[in-house]
């Protein structure tokens, strides 16, 4: 076993790592399949919260670690996925009638929200997948199309 690993903390992050990639490529996939604005969002969120629920094991070792995992990355370090979300706005602003946001502050702001959003829905008995989902979906939604509307200051 350590012939792979160097010591506990090491297989720590290898899991971590794992379960990030796993979930960034469900959550991606959603976001490129969707037919709407509106789906490019809530089935993103959908695809994450889902990922994180669905397994119970894996869900204790998030929900325990959450912390430990929130301390892996320093605060120069952009979440995992940002950049990634940044430019699948980009595409779904250029592919439907989207608000030119600014995605530099948009995406990881919404990686931001799905994470805490993610730890809370673990706390509770059973997971509220829908209900993280509706929240998420509608906050991001009301606040891309009103950013739209707004007029400049």
């Amino acid at each position: 076993f350590y012939n792979y690993f160097t010591d506990k903390e090491a297989i720590f992050r290898a899991l971590v790592a794992e379960t990030g990639a796993e979930a960034r490529r469900r959550v991606r996939s959603a976001r490129r399949a969707a037919p709407t604005p509106e789906a490019f969002v809530e089935d993103a969120y959908r695809a994450y919260f889902e990922f994180i629920a669905e397994d119970p094991e894996r869900a204790a070792f998030l929900g325990r670690n959450a912390g430990a995992i929130r301390t892996m990355f320093d605060e120069s370090q952009r979440p995992a996925g940002a950049g990634e979300l940044a430019e699948d706005l980009r595409d779904a602003m250029a592919r439907w009638d989207m608000p030119d946001v600014d995605v530099d502050f948009c995406a990881p702001a919404m990686v931001a929200v799905g994470l805490e959003l993610g730890e809370r829905l673990l706390e509770r008995e059973p997971p509220d997948v829908d209900g993280a989902t509706r929240f998420a979906t509608e906050l991001f939604l009301g606040g891309i199309f009103e950013y739209g509307r707004a007029s400049p200051v």
